[in-house]
């Protein structure tokens, strides 16, 4: 395709409300309102691509631009049952994006509604787990192009285990996830009622530390191995399914 020069303006106000109740461990509240105006002007490089015509091909071309409003609630809630300590963190969330038609793809607008759910499990011997859980709709559609209702339920759990007070710790984790159709492929039907789906595995150990060399240095790191398997995939032509490993330091 060549190369652009790019120029990008983003706008962004956020509103955010905090309310932590002084008498109620269950009642630590944050209601914010976001919006951003983002515009995107991108021309090609003349010479950059020894295949695209003198003016450059329209995706370099395409200017674009998102306007994106975000409404959030979510509270925290501290309890203990038996000898487990809870930090349950649930809440509710509402997305509108709008784009604008951009000569390389279609606008469109994307709205969601997610309810997501975590409760961090402290059992006070070394030992957390953090299960998981989001259901998400979406509506999805553009002028001259179909509107498309899609529905997704993500989640996974996580471990962490400390030994003593010795700073090391192993951890590590197993997610599914979808991603929903996006206003990019409108102009294919079949992609717009099929989500990607994957799985992430994850593990590892971190060693956070103390006074090791003189008094009141500290040391922290973590290495972690993932392997992700993404399956339906709309994101490459061609491609059913992508495979990733690595690791991270």
């Amino acid at each position: 395709f060549g190369n652009v020069d790019r120029a990008t303006d983003d706008k962004t106000e956020v509103l955010r409300y905090d309310y932590d109740s002084p008498d109620n461990d269950f009642v630590n509240l944050r209601l914010e309102l976001s919006y951003s105006d983002q515009q995107i002007e991108q021309e090609y490089v003349p010479g950059s691509s020894p295949v695209a015509p003198p003016g450059g091909f329209p995706t370099v071309n395409a200017d674009h631009r998102y306007q994106t409003t975000k409404l959030t609630a979510k509270n925290t809630g501290h309890l203990t049952t038996g000898a487990v300590d809870h930090a349950m963190r649930f809440g509710v969330e509402y997305l509108q994006r709008e784009r604008l038609d951009a000569d390389s793809a279609p606008g469109g607008t994307d709205e969601r509604v997610a309810l997501f759910f975590a409760d961090t499990l402290d059992f006070r011997n070394g030992l957390t787990v953090t299960p998981e859980l989001r259901l998400e709709t979406q509506e999805i559609g553009g002028t001259g192009y179909g509107t498309y209702d899609n529905t997704a339920l993500m989640g996974g759990v996580s471990a962490r285990y400390e030994f003593g007070a010795s700073g090391f710790a192993v951890l590590g984790g197993v997610w599914y996830n979808e991603n929903l159709p996006i206003i990019d492929d409108l102009g294919t039907p079949a992609y717009m009622t099929r989500p990607e789906t994957a799985m992430n595995y994850e593990a590892g150990f971190a060693y956070d530390g103390a006074n090791l060399m003189a008094e009141g240095d500290a040391l922290a790191l973590k290495l972690v191995g993932y392997v992700t398997e993404v399956r339906d995939v709309t994101s490459y032509s061609g491609r059913d399914a992508v495979h990733l490993k690595g690791l991270e330091l």
